[in-house]
């Protein structure tokens, strides 16, 4: 499974007892037709008693020591916090672009594909896959993912959403088509009245189509928010 190969979990321990931990992510950037293996740091976390001292510091120098060894091309992670402790550790930090705005209930629902989204099933891994390759092809910089990718992302957050003590949507899913033949999806979760946009890949006309589709939901559900970053704010 791609979470057993490229899905990792270090702890930082002092005297037997673990004060950080983090996780590690082997992923692959295409870019140009070359691919670079890169590794993903996230959910860096240290233990209330034991912040301030320099432990999850070491932790990552460590982890960074270990990709090296391993012949990683880099390393990528996302944090909004402390941008400067990161600096020191030798990453660059880049822009990023959320947006947050409010529908405006005057305006009439859009005609659009597939108006009302589906949670996302295991059985729409393989439409996804085959569309989310042939986008792939026409970016100039991606993340690699396969079938294996969506399976581990699918169980991950079904399960997530069963079990969490939080309250965690279920992703939901919708296409749009060309000639019969899925050409593009959008991946959206709903959290009372904000809509949250997470990706719409696909081709250009298949995505105004989604787009149509996800506002025409967002007016008949009298949806109040609609939040996403800057994956789709280029669209």
């Amino acid at each position: 499974p791609w979470g057993l190969r490229n899905h990792k979990f270090f702890v930082m321990k002092v005297k037997g007892q673990v004060v950080s931990s983090c996780k590690l992510y082997t992923v692959e950037l295409t870019c140009r037709a070359r691919r670079f293996k890169l590794g993903g740091l996230g959910a860096i976390y240290t233990f209330a008693g034991h912040r301030n001292r320099g432990h999850a510091y070491e932790m990552i120098e460590s982890v960074i020591d270990q990709c090296q060894a391993s012949q990683y091309d880099g390393m990528i992670l996302y944090s909004d916090i402390d941008q400067l402790f990161y600096e020191k550790l030798g990453f660059i930090a880049f822009g990023a672009a959320d947006f947050t705005f409010r529908l405006p209930w005057h305006l009439p629902p859009a005609a659009g594909a597939e108006a009302n989204a589906n949670y996302f099933e295991r059985h729409h891994i393989a439409a996804m896959t085959a569309i989310y390759s042939k986008w792939q092809g026409r970016q100039p910089f991606a993340f690699a993912r396969s079938v294996g990718y969506f399976d581990y992302k699918f169980f991950k957050e079904r399960f997530l959403a069963d079990h969490s003590l939080l309250a965690w949507p279920k992703l939901q899913i919708r296409f749009a088509h060309d000639n019969g033949t899925a050409s593009a999806y959008a991946l959206t979760e709903t959290a009372g009245s904000v809509l949250r946009i997470l990706e719409v890949i696909g081709s250009d006309s298949g995505r105004r189509e989604l787009w149509s589709a996800i506002f025409e939901e967002a007016y008949n559900r009298q949806i109040q928010k609609v939040r996403g970053w800057e994956a789709v704010a280029a669209d």
